[in-house]
Order: structure tokens, then C-alpha cells, then sequence
């Protein structure tokens, strides 16, 4: 079970470290000790990172989406010192929610 000890603060919410998400998955499993769930994480990790910088998009279950989308580049004004910049392309990462994550939302 977690508890607030275990847990990082982060704003008004409360975040899971890697760590601890390795030991409960270690928990669930019979199979899997806390290196290996940790090992594994650390490969989802590097897989993911991979596969977005090939431009693909990366579903996690029925949790969510990753993809990221080119933003391109755009002229902007500067009003203090009356100027015109361009702002350089760029990519961001999007998330699209799926299935279980609306459900907790609808909860």
C-alpha cells in the first residue's frame, strides 16, 4: 500500500516515484523481483523515448496516447522593444486520453 511517506509532493497532487511503481508491480507479481520491474520500466522508458523521435505514436493500453506534433516556425512581435522575432519550429508532446483514463475522470 502506498503511503505518504513513500510519495513525493508535487503541487496539490502527489507523485509515484519510479522506485515505488517498480515495487508494486514487484507486489502484483509473483513472477517479477524489484530489479526486474525496475529493469523494466527503465526499458519502457528508452523504447518510448525512441519510437517518438521516429514520429510514431505510442499507445499505452487503453490509458493513453503519445505522439508528438511539429510545431512550425512563426513570426512574433516584441511590444518593448518594437521588434518582429522568429519563434524557431519545434516539437511538443501531445497526450490523447483513452478509455480507462475517462473512467477514472468520470468517477
Amino acid at each position: 500500500m502506498l503511503t505518504l511517506g513513500s510519495l513525493a509532493q508535487c503541487g496539490d497532487y502527489m507523485t509515484v516515484s519510479t522506485k515505488q511503481l517498480a515495487r508494486r508491480i514487484s507486489n502484483k507479481s509473483d513472477k517479477l523481483h524489484l530489479y526486474q520491474a525496475e529493469e523494466a520500466i527503465r526499458l519502457l522508458e528508452e523504447v518510448i523515448l525512441e519510437e517518438l523521435d521516429y514520429n510514431e505514436v505510442v499507445k499505452i493500453g487503453s490509458l493513453f496516447k503519445l505522439y508528438l506534433e511539429d510545431q512550425p516556425a512563426r513570426q512574433a512581435y516584441d511590444g518593448i522593444n518594437k521588434r518582429t522575432y522568429t519563434i524557431p519550429e519545434k516539437r511538443k508532446l501531445k497526450v490523447k486520453y483513452l478509455s480507462n483514463i475517462d473512467k477514472l475522470e468520470n468517477k
